[in-house]
């Protein structure tokens, strides 16, 4: 079972559209807040030069969500490669259960400005969490 880190955001009044449910370009947003928050608590500790940046974000739409709504957001370590790692993620309706969106982000490891091995330091944090 991977290591998932669970982060709660609170849909607020500015982040609706015409329809009253939530803007897609929100979801971004929230899958952002938990890949950085999952991505802190692997780095917690660890020394590695150089960081990472995003590559590829996609997001599958399941079901609406709407004003004052609490989404939880999961995201785990899915795969990892040479230069590069995959995230996998999930926001479900914390009152519900019900799934609102699926997806995943590419991150790529950077030393310098330029893609890189991932460090062993990050690289054995990340294989544990997989775990």
């Amino acid at each position: 079972m991977p290591l998932v880190t669970e982060t709660d955001v609170k849909v607020r009044n500015p982040d609706m559209d015409a329809q009253g449910w939530v803007n897609n370009a929100r979801y971004l947003e929230y899958f952002g807040e938990g890949r950085l928050d999952h991505l802190a608590r692997l780095r917690q500790g660890v020394e590695a030069p150089g960081t990472f940046t995003l590559a590829e974000s996609l997001i599958q739409y399941k079901s609406p969500a709407r004003h004052r709504d609490v989404l939880r957001v999961k995201v785990w370590t899915k795969e990892i490669g040479g230069k590069s790692f995959t995230l996998g993620m999930e926001m479900v309706n914390a009152a519900t259960g019900r799934i609102v969106a699926q997806g995943h982000s590419v991150q790529v490891w950077l030393i310098d400005g330029k893609p890189a091995s991932i460090p062993g330091p990050f690289r054995k944090v990340l294989e544990q969490s997989m775990a």
